[in-house]
């Protein structure tokens, strides 16, 4: 529904079960998708949920919550290098409490920084509704 105000592609897309022999999205086709960074670098991936807050799995930031300015994401662009986009540095870390770093239960974690801003690049992966699975 590429009208839909968050949680799908603002392009018309086909997307097949396949990573390895895949196709290329359009650009900008999933905006949500940010880059997060340590020391500059691209480390793990991880969604937007709003201009402040995105999502991202534990094991990226684990060891590290204490030092959330390491950690930089980068929005609204398709390129991990280059000088389009929006780059933000991590504020704070919060890491699912119960995570587990051998089993990877509870893979998650939630990373804060200063608002991006508004751009028809940058977009926001929905929610379900509270109470629901």
């Amino acid at each position: 529904n590429i009208t839909s105000s968050c949680g799908c592609s603002t392009s018309p897309v086909s997307v097949t079960a396949k990573i390895v022999g895949g196709q290329n999205a359009p650009d900008h086709a999933w905006k949500w998708a940010v880059s997060l960074r340590r020391y500059g670098s691209h480390i793990c991936g991880a969604s937007l949920l709003s201009n402040t807050v995105a999502i991202t799995a534990a094991h990226c930031v684990v060891g590290y919550t204490s030092w959330p300015s390491l950690f930089s994401i980068r929005a609204g662009s398709n390129y991990r290098t280059g000088s389009d986009g929006q780059t933000r540095t991590v504020s704070k870390i919060t890491m699912h409490p119960n995570y587990n770093s051998v089993t990877y239960d509870f893979d998650i974690a939630l990373l804060e920084f200063p608002a991006l801003s508004s751009s028809s690049n940058i977009g926001y992966i929905c929610l379900p509704p509270t109470n629901v699975d």
